[in-house]
């Protein structure tokens, strides 16, 4: 549009100096013409005066030639000046026919101006019409990216919570295959311990009908048992020998019974457990059978099912110093969760947190009795890592493929204060022992 107005600046232009040309050369040809008309009159003039200087004689011949060759000159010039007039006519055609082409051009320049104006107010419109549509694509585009970045931060959120529940619910499950092997145990043992007292029974009422077949046998233990108390004397020959074996073996299991009762939480008096052992052989009770049968009773349930503060407490003392005596071990460290452990085989390749791992674990007491070996079970507990309970995941997270671990737990990080009847006590410190025998396996889990 710039280079259109510019080259119809410089047509105007040149249609303004072809005018001012054309102007001249009118007034040059106007100025020829006049002298012309001069040259035509003195000619004439001349022509009359040559006539009357003929008239008027010979002596006039001087005059006459001079006159002629001022005719001549006149004539000459009056030749020149026609075709000057002659050429400047041509050359006025020619400003008049450019003129005129000119004039085309610059209505045509006009008209293409018009257009190109008209062009460009549709153009402007236009564009304007799409900088208004573009503007609000441009709102849209912000709002969309604005609701695609709330999306995806309430995606990120979802997906969070989704991994924090699928952990809880990994937690969960695993607390709750523990917690129905420890139902299924404790119904065993109560089952067991239902036999066991059935048995008792009946062992005893077997006993107390054979206890006139024993009377002989009795009365003969009175009185050695009698002699004993005054001061037996040293066993000499081989049946000697023999009975206080037997005797001092018989001692030892009513000594290892004591100990069990203590460490349940119970203190016995001893004194009182030898009378019994001597009413017994004696056969004078000093108690009814009956009330005897009564509290042994009491006493197996309140072991089995209440646990006395006094066994929470004497758990917990053995667990700490087991706890203690494992730390001062060679390679024994703390891990960060709070329990001690130690590698025995570190094994090669490295675990990764994706990996399906196959582990074997024996469960054990700090007093050293095994709740669950699994490696004598023929079984192997096989799961995703991620799906461990966090301190078996942090136990695995330590060694390699193959590799082997003990570890010391503390109850809190166990079974806590109520343990888990009947073979975990409370405030148990528990000894597990992990070994790695198999990473990403073909095999169902257990």
């Amino acid at each position: 549009m710039a280079a259109l107005t510019a080259e119809m600046g410089v047509k105007e232009k040149a249609i303004a100096d072809a005018r001012d040309a054309l102007a001249d050369s009118e007034k040059q040809r106007s100025a020829l013409q006049a002298q012309y008309q001069d040259a035509t009159r003195q000619l004439d003039d001349a022509t009359k005066k040559m006539a009357s200087l003929m008239s008027a004689g010979a002596d006039k011949e001087g005059a006459v030639a001079q006159l002629n060759k001022s005719l001549t000159e006149s004539q000459s010039r009056a030749k020149e000046m026609l075709k000057q007039i002659g050429d400047l006519k041509q050359e006025q055609d020619k400003q008049t026919k450019a003129l005129a082409a000119t004039q085309k051009s610059l209505t045509d320049s006009e008209k293409q101006r018009a257009e190109l104006q008209k062009a460009s107010l549709t153009t402007n419109q236009q564009l304007s019409d799409k900088t208004t549509e573009l503007a609000a694509l441009g709102a849209n585009l912000s709002a969309s990216e604005a609701k695609l970045a709330q999306l995806q931060k309430s995606l990120d959120g979802n997906q969070k919570h989704a991994l924090d529940q699928d952990e809880k619910v990994a937690a969960l499950a695993a607390e709750n295959s523990l917690k129905e092997k420890a139902i299924a145990d404790a119904q065993k043992a109560l089952t067991d311990n239902e036999n066991q007292r059935n048995e008792l029974k009946k062992k005893w009422d077997d006993a107390s009908s054979k206890l006139d077949d024993q009377d002989k046998q009795l009365a003969s233990l009175r009185s050695e048992l009698k002699a004993a108390s005054t001061g037996a004397p040293t066993p000499q020959t081989k049946e000697d020998v023999r009975a206080y074996s037997l005797g001092a073996f018989w001692g030892q299991e009513v000594l290892s019974s004591l100990n069990k009762m203590e460490a349940e939480g119970l203190t016995l008096s001893r004194q009182h457990v030898a009378n019994g052992v001597a009413d017994f052989l004696q056969g004078k009770f000093k108690i009814p059978k009956e009330k005897m049968v009564a509290s042994l009773k009491e006493m197996d349930t309140e072991v089995t099912t209440h646990p006395t503060e006094a066994k929470k407490e004497v758990s917990g003392d053995k667990g700490q110093n087991y706890m203690t005596t494992f730390s001062k071990q060679p390679g024994a460290k703390k891990a960060e969760m709070g329990y001690y452990y130690r590698v025995m085989e570190k094994g090669k390749g490295k675990i990764n947190k994706t990996d399906t791992v196959a582990i074997v674990v024996k469960e054990s007491l700090a007093g050293g009795k095994v709740v669950k070996d699994m490696s004598k079970m023929g079984k192997a507990l096989v799961l995703p890592l991620d799906k461990f309970p966090p301190l078996f995941q942090s136990a695995i997270m330590k060694m390699n493929k193959l590799g082997r671990l003990q570890m010391v737990v503390p109850p809190e990080l166990a079974y806590g204060e109520e343990g888990s009847a009947p073979d975990i006590p409370p405030n148990a410190t528990m000894v597990y022992e992990i070994q790695v025998v198999n990473v990403n396996p073909d095999l169902k889990t257990h």
